[in-house]
């Protein structure tokens, strides 16, 4: 006769199911609800459907991480789903997609600014422009802020706000050390900042556009909020931490290509970073809360 023995658990849980347990445990403390799977997939950032998720938060219930109190409730941690919290999880520093569009959006947002306070001062000492035609080009530069936001939030629709962010960022950075290191004339320099003001032109909407995307329900306002107070914050902060690098170094080239260009690199970076929900998660994860 065959003697019984309970099922052994593994100690340890692959990348994806630690963070749907991890996206369990701090929604459940956080509400002291059920957890259904849409809030998993929206918290968690993984980037893939929420049936892949239920997949897993099955497994998870299988294995004794999670339960679920009623026939088509969400899923409550266990006391082992406790544990593996506490002893793997809680400790974990890395930033999450939030932070990091939080983070993105404020260095976005100090090219932005830099880049309004400080250009017209650039073409007007270091390039030896008259004030006729830096008022004019300046003027190029905000009609191409206005087309860029047009232009990139219609692209984003069809190909993902991240993807139209990062890989429009970096063309902003090379544009932006092109026009403030070599560009001379003023048909030139006004050629470059319309390109570059084209490819900024995510900063703020599509991070904003992509907060909301990724907000609990009832969150969007308060995601976007956070995300134009640091946009705003970073127009107090950056022209003057500008100002200090021209004060410096005495040098504005410099200084507006460390403002502009070293920080679309970053921005661009920490954006590819961020795991965006796919269409198909959207239109499945409001099916149901399984």
């Amino acid at each position: 006769m065959a003697i019984w023995q309970p099922r052994r658990v593994p100690d340890d849980l692959d990348d994806r199911k630690a963070a749907v347990l991890r996206a369990i445990v701090e929604q459940y403390v956080a509400s002291a609800t059920p957890v259904g799977s849409a809030t998993v997939t929206r918290s968690a950032d993984l980037g893939v459907s929420a049936a892949t998720v239920r997949n897993e938060m099955s497994l998870l219930e299988r294995e004794g991480y999670i339960a679920q109190p009623h026939t088509s409730a969400g899923r409550v941690p266990t006391d082992r789903g406790y544990r593996y919290y506490v002893d793997h999880l809680a400790g974990v520093t890395a930033l999450a997609a939030p932070e990091r569009r939080r983070i993105a959006e404020f260095i976005g947002g100090s090219v932005f600014w830099s880049s309004a306070a400080w250009t017209p001062t650039a073409l007007r000492t270091a390039k030896g422009l008259s004030l006729q035609q830096t008022g004019w080009i300046m003027s190029v530069l905000s009609l191409a802020n206005m087309l860029g936001s047009f232009s990139l939030g219609s692209l984003s629709d069809k190909f993902g706000r991240k993807v139209v962010i990062a890989l429009s960022a970096f063309p902003a950075a090379l544009a932006a050390f092109i026009v403030f290191y070599w560009l001379q004339s003023p048909m030139g320099l006004a050629v470059g900042i319309f390109v570059f003001g084209i490819f900024k032109a995510s900063v703020p909407a599509l991070v904003v556009a992509l907060a909301q995307e990724a907000a609990p329900p009832g969150s969007a306002g308060t995601a976007s909020g956070i995300i134009m107070s640091l946009h705003y914050t970073a127009g107090v902060i950056a022209p003057l931490l500008a100002a200090k690098v021209i004060g410096a170094t005495g040098d504005i080239i410099l200084a507006m290509i460390l403002a502009t260009t070293v920080p679309l690199l970053i921005y661009g970076s920490l954006i590819a970073l961020v795991r965006e929900r796919s269409r198909t998660s959207e239109t499945i994860g409001t099916t149901g809360t399984f």
